[in-house]
C-alpha cells in the first residue's frame, strides 16, 4: 500500500503518521459535536510575519517536544484537533456554509498536514519505544522538514489566499 513511501521514512515512522491523523481527526470530531469556540467574523488579518511566528512556533513545539516521548506533542495535537473542531461548528452556526468555506478550507488542508507532521515525530518515538524498535534520525527529519514546509505554505496561503477569497466574497455579495 505504502511502498513508495517506505524509501524514505521507516514503518515505525508511517504509523506514527497514521496514529497522529486518527488522533487529530477524533479530537476535530469531538470538538465539532461538543466544542464551543469563540470567532471572530471581521476582515482583519494578521501580517505574515505574525502568522508564521504562530504557526512555525507550533511547528517547532511540537517537533522538539515529540523527543520526550510525544506526551506534549501529542497533548498539542488533541488540542488543536478539538479547538479547530469547535471552531468549525461555531462558524457553521454563526456564519452559516458558504462564509465558513472562505474562512477555513483555503488554508486548512496545509494547516493540518503540518499539524499532524509535526506531532507524528513524538508518536514515531512511542511506537518505537512500545515496539522496541530503533528510530532514528533518518526516521524523523524528512517528516519534520515536511512539517516545517507544509507550516510555512499554510501560513501563506492563510494571509494571501483565505483572507482575498473572504474580500472577495464580500465584494459578490
Amino acid at each position: 500500500m505504502l511502498h513508495g513511501v517506505s524509501h524514505v521514512i521507516s514503518r515505525t515512522a508511517v504509523e506514527g503518521i497514521a496514529l497522529s491523523a486518527a488522533l487529530f481527526l477524533v479530537s476535530f470530531v469531538i470538538g465539532a459535536v461538543s466544542g464551543n469556540a469563540r470567532i471572530s467574523p471581521t476582515n482583519i488579518q494578521p501580517p505574515l510575519y505574525y502568522i508564521l511566528a504562530v504557526n512555525l512556533g507550533l511547528c517547532l513545539i511540537m517537533l522538539l517536544s515529540g523527543l520526550l516521548f510525544g506526551i506534549p506533542s501529542s497533548a498539542l495535537l488533541l488540542y488543536n484537533g478539538y479547538m479547530l473542531g469547535a471552531k468549525f461548528k461555531s462558524a457553521l452556526i454563526f456564519l452559516g456554509l458558504n462564509e465558513t468555506v472562505m474562512r477555513m478550507f483555503p488554508h486548512l488542508f496545509t494547516e493540518v498536514i503540518a499539524i499532524v507532521l509535526a506531532a507524528s515525530v513524538g508518536t514515531t518515538v512511542i511506537i518505537g519505544f512500545v515496539k522496541k524498535k530503533e528510530v532514528n534520525s533518518k526516521d524523523l527529519v524528512p517528516i519534520a522538514v515536511l512539517a516545517v514546509i507544509m507550516t510555512v505554505t499554510s501560513s501563506y496561503i492563510e494571509v494571501y489566499v483565505t483572507h482575498n477569497a473572504v474580500i472577495l466574497s464580500e465584494v459578490v455579495r
